[in-house]
């Protein structure tokens, strides 16, 4: 049969050992090397997650570095912009992209759009 994911304190651990592993790109060329915008910026677009798992994928985003800023749209959405304290850390931030967090639950990541960073700072 398939097997069942289980949700206990040692799978939540492991999980963040994964996701720290995949932000500090430990696996390799797996993790696809996409640069923030040319200026450095240090904003990412985290979405696919419901307003619920929000917790989780701020979490992860934080084991890539300092996220200054979440900046949720009004309403309910998938989706959210964090503002990360370097360039660097917003780098970490892309390989999370295609993550697995949770039981059901696979986060993706992208660099901010300009339009978007300009309505929001």
């Amino acid at each position: 049969g398939t097997p069942t994911a289980v949700a206990t304190p040692q799978a939540a651990a492991l999980r963040e050992v994964e996701v720290a592993a995949i932000a500090s790109g430990a696996q390799g060329d797996a993790a696809p090397r996409v640069r923030p915008e040319a200026d450095g910026s240090a904003w990412v677009t985290a979405f696919g997650f419901a307003p619920e798992e929000t917790n989780a994928v701020l979490r992860a985003l934080e084991a890539c570095g300092d996220v200054l800023r979440w900046v949720p749209p009004a309403g309910r959405a998938n989706w959210a912009h964090a503002h990360f304290r370097q360039a660097h850390e917003a780098q970490a931030a892309l390989r999370v992209n295609g993550a697995v967090l949770g039981r059901g639950l696979m986060v993706g990541v992208r660099p901010l759009e300009s339009a978007q960073r300009c309505e929001i700072e």
